[in-house]
């Protein structure tokens, strides 16, 4: 029950909420109130509704219990707000409301609780009493069979003339089945809610609330709630509340509750949890456990957990602190590991993650070691004085595994210590890169002038649903897709590809797409990195400078040539780096011959 009164003129309305709960949980339609607007005559008539509110319209009935009587009339509306403008309201109407909701033209909220105005005119009073209102959303929670907690919320806009305000509180019980005296109790306080014990189990008590500057000036309205005391048998309250919970790096995660019922109150109730600053989730009573989303990582909340049992009494299960784990976002998105054809050196290049700005990159802190468990300081690192995100690692060992971690150097000072690991394997015959958090290869090796071999590995992420893979390359960024140079494999176990007729020392631009077993490519989840091909003078100074040396042919009786076959469309051959895979015939087979013989044996 709420009561509110004009504080204007000498008309004031007294409004009651009859319940209407139905069997099935609670109301989506709820707050339904009214206040007066005296100027004009206008009751303006407010309710909740949980959103969204897309395509949702409201409608709103109503009529006064005149002598005679009157049919409902109807108002239509898609706010949760409409205004009644009554010129001929007279003392002793009522006036009754109700209101529920539709989706394109389907009821899916039935009429809510009647609202009901009652009139009466009075005399003025003096201008500081009448602009007193009592507080607003004056709720009694249940605690026990003996207990209830009153909460409201104060006046908006202070007291009069700055004074100081405080609520008074009035308790009438109204029934007696024990058959003793009717208990009548006042408090006086300042505070914004508090705790009253020592009722009686069973019985039904009137709670008002008003405002009050002093004994004599005390608000002419009242906020009004009735509450009837559960007996033990009817009482419930959630026990051994168990709270866990669970945060991605990303920041996202939930918390999840895990409580008792008891199976003979499993259908009898209906419950809603709640944080501060109060979001809300309902589910039924025989429902043992929740889960709260979009929360934050590192920070306090405040639990409170209401049920409302079948006979309309509302319970609440105290209140809950707990703190969500501290989580780390990870500021790099990913870490390519580009490789060439010297097998002891490597490129990365990395991305950063959307919520950090380029513009406030200082620079970046590269830190590379064999050992993972070995301290910060043992570890190589390279300083990066440039937003520039791409290293080059030379003198690396072949068949090795190495650690990565980026930190970010940002303008404020301040540095972004990275969460994550990343590892590579240098190659060899056979290259390999993982990353602690989730694979992600790139590869390119030069393999003559003008051919290049390339691989990758997409994430599980991607292969769960893979048909094939598009190649894009070309020389000019700016080009639309449809312009540039592509080659289409249709088969999803295939990760890599020769590239052949390229110009030789040019800059490419590489697009891997993954092609989605509908047909759609995935331009989502492609990957895409830089690559420059040899020109002949740089390839053939690398083989001069090769590490690895052939073996000189010694004459005599019993002197050959060992010529190895080979992959040409392999990406990682078998040949020496003085030698080239040379295709014999059509197919997959090649001879393993060196450079200095190649145009002797194949114009021969």
């Amino acid at each position: 029950f709420v009561s509110l009164q004009s504080t204007m003129r000498s008309l004031s309305l007294l409004l009651l909420l009859l319940p209407a709960i139905d069997s099935y949980g609670l109301p989506a339609i709820r707050d339904l109130k009214a206040r007066y607007h005296p100027q004009t005559n206008t009751i303006f008539v407010e309710w909740t509704f949980p959103q969204p509110h897309d395509n949702v319209a409201f409608n709103v009935r109503y009529k006064t219990n005149r002598v005679g009587g009157e049919n409902w009339k109807l108002m239509r509306s898609s706010d949760t707000m409409v205004r009644l403008i009554l010129p001929n309201l007279a003392d002793g109407d009522e006036l009754h409301v109700q209101v529920n909701a539709e989706r394109h033209g389907h009821v899916i909220e039935d009429w809510s609780q009647v609202l009901v105005i009652s009139v009466t005119k009075k005399s003025p009073s003096g201008d500081a009493q009448d602009a007193l209102v009592p507080p607003s959303a004056f709720t009694a929670n249940i605690l026990d069979t003996t207990s209830v907690k009153l909460e409201w919320k104060p006046i908006e806009g202070g007291a009069p003339q700055g004074k100081e305000v405080y609520y008074v509180v009035n308790v009438k019980q109204l029934t007696t089945r024990s058959g003793g005296v009717l208990q009548r109790q006042q408090i006086k306080t300042s505070e914004r809610s508090f705790t009253m014990g020592r009722l009686i189990p069973g019985e039904k008590y009137e709670l008002t609330i008003r405002s009050a500057i002093s004994d004599a000036v005390v608000s002419n309205t009242a906020a009004i709630v009735e509450i009837t005391m559960p007996r033990d048998e009817e009482f419930f309250e959630i026990g051994n509340l168990i709270i866990s919970s669970l945060f991605k790096s990303s920041g996202s995660g939930a918390v999840n509750l895990t409580w008792d019922v008891p199976p003979a109150m499993a259908n009898n109730i209906y419950a809603e949890a709640g944080i501060e600053d109060w979001q809300t989730i309902k589910f039924g009573g025989a429902q043992s456990s929740a889960s709260l989303h979009g929360l934050k990582s590192d920070t306090q909340y405040l639990l409170k957990i209401r049920t409302l049992l079948k006979n309309e009494v509302y319970t609440e299960s105290g209140q809950f602190n707990f703190k969500t784990p501290k989580v780390t976002p990870n500021a790099i998105k990913k870490v390519d590991v580009i490789y060439s054809h010297e097998v002891n050196s490597v490129r990365l290049q990395w991305m950063l993650e959307p919520h950090i700005h380029v513009a406030t990159v200082a620079g970046y802190d590269v830190y590379v070691s064999e050992n993972k468990d070995l301290p910060e300081h043992h570890w190589q690192h390279i300083p990066l004085p440039s937003r520039d995100a791409e290293l080059s690692l030379p003198n690396l060992k072949s068949l090795t595994t190495y650690y990565v971690k980026v930190n970010i150097r940002k303008t404020d000072g301040s540095v972004v210590r990275a969460p994550s690991l990343y590892r590579f394997t240098t190659i060899d015959s056979d290259a390999e890169f993982a990353e602690v958090r989730e694979a992600n290869a790139l590869s390119y090796r030069n393999l003559v002038p003008g051919k290049v071999a390339i691989s990758w590995t997409f994430p599980e992420s991607v292969l769960e649903g893979l048909a094939g893979t598009t190649v894009l390359f070309s020389e000019h960024k700016q080009l639309p897709v449809e312009s540039w140079s592509r080659v289409e494999l249709d088969d999803p176990r295939k990760s890599s590809v020769v590239l052949v007729n390229l110009r030789e020392g040019a800059h490419y631009f590489v697009r891997i797409v993954p092609v989605l077993r509908n047909g759609h490519k995935d331009f989502d989840n492609e990957e895409h990195f830089e690559m420059r091909t040899d020109t002949r003078e740089r390839f053939e100074e690398q083989l001069r400078s090769a590490a690895h040396p052939s073996l000189p042919l010694t004459k005599g009786d019993k002197s050959f040539l060992r010529i190895t076959s080979c992959n040409p469309d392999a990406i990682l051959d078998d040949c020496g780096l003085q030698e080239t895979c040379v295709s014999m015939r059509e197919g997959s087979v090649g001879w393993c011959i060196p450079f200095t013989l190649k145009d002797a044996i194949m114009l021969s």
